[in-house]
């Protein structure tokens, strides 16, 4: 049996269906050994659930033949909210979103918790006809339909971003990122005309694995409809692949990037992001005067001053913006009728003390 309260991920030793007699789920094997578990350890009735499995066999030599097989687990990857396989979900897909379905599929069992984290678009600064022209990087911010994208797509669970520090922290200033995220067809055209434009294809790399497709689509659309750009994305097979290519300065054009803050406060989305080499400086931007207006927010000697300070840093951005912000998160979760008192931290993380199994 599993008590929630207790769960360590680094000591875990074994779950155990039903109670502590009950079979066993899940142990931790010893080195080299394969644990009990298998696919269908849990499993509820009148469940939907597809599975397929092709094989090509191909004879090589008479000896020696090829064999091609792969396998599909959950091929239509549907949820189980009726009768659900997993407990607790803070990754609700953008279709449960769409006029509120998850709501109703899910009466009482679910939340929506506002967290410290935001999504931006970042300029690869391999790519000099964005790194070198920020003009052009405003009028493709301001060509970004956020109320529309946040209300269709995620059905409110994103709020459009205002600046490059979420609402939920100490030290946040309302519209630091002034006219660059506010939508305005007429002065981004004027603009991205003035900008001298973007020569050749842009693209936005998202990873397949998340639900990213949709947004960014839309981004691309209301560029070419707007501004007559070629735009088109470039999908990576999971995060860790868009991870490497950014880490290994590979990409041209914007890539998807985002944040969830170490801690609740106003440097957290400065410092770490934007100061010169810093670790998540994902496009090697740098800003001498922003360098030292850090540093002398770092220095104060009250929080009042430090954050005055972190403010000022923040509104210099817009003049010489590193990405381009899309919106905070407001972390869409839900649960099975299994537990109860489930929770979200500030982090948009589980918490894992809160919950109760019934």
């Amino acid at each position: 049996f599993l008590d929630l309260k207790e769960l360590d991920r680094a000591t875990l030793r074994a779950i155990r269906i039903g109670d502590a007699n009950g079979p066993l789920l899940l142990s931790n094997p010893a080195p080299g050994e394969l644990g009990p578990m298998n696919q269908r350890s849990i499993y509820g009735p009148m469940t939907f659930r597809f599975d397929a499995n092709v094989i090509k066999t191909v004879r090589m030599t008479e000896r020696v033949n090829l064999q091609f097989n792969a396998i599909f687990e959950n091929a239509t990857n549907s949820p189980q909210w009726g009768n659900p396989n997993l407990d607790i979900n803070d990754l609700i897909p953008t279709d449960q979103l769409t006029n509120d379905q998850w709501k109703s599929d899910l009466s009482g069992r679910w939340a929506i918790r506002q967290s410290g984290i935001n999504q931006t678009l970042t300029y690869s600064g391999k790519d000099k006809q964005l790194a070198s022209n920020k003009d052009l990087v405003k009028a493709l911010g301001m060509d970004i339909d956020r109320e529309t994208i946040t209300k269709q797509i995620f059905a409110g669970s994103r709020t459009p971003a205002d600046g490059w520090v979420s609402p939920v922290v100490d030290g946040y200033k309302k519209d630091q990122c002034g006219q660059m995220c506010k939508y305005d067809k007429d002065k981004a055209v004027e603009l991205y005309k003035k900008s001298g434009g973007y020569k050749g294809t842009l693209t936005i790399a998202v990873n397949g694995d998340g639900d990213h497709k949709a947004w960014s689509q839309a981004i691309c659309n209301g560029w070419k409809n707007d501004l007559g750009l070629k735009c088109q994305l470039k999908v990576t097979p999971d995060f860790k692949t868009l991870r490497d290519m950014i880490t290994k300065r590979q990409l041209q054009g914007f890539f998807r990037t985002g944040w969830q803050m170490d801690y609740p406060s106003i440097e957290n989305f400065l410092t770490p992001m934007y100061a010169t080499g810093a670790s998540s400086n994902d496009n090697d931007y740098s800003n001498k005067a922003f360098d030292a207006k850090l540093a002398d927010a770092a220095a104060a000697t009250n929080t009042g001053e430090a954050n005055k300070l972190y403010q000022e840093a923040e509104k210099m951005l817009v003049e010489d913006p590193p990405n381009i912000p899309l919106w905070t998160t407001s972390t869409p979760f839900a649960w099975s009728n299994k537990v109860a008192n489930v929770k979200l931290t500030p982090f948009g993380t589980i918490d894992f003390q809160s919950v109760s199994v019934k």
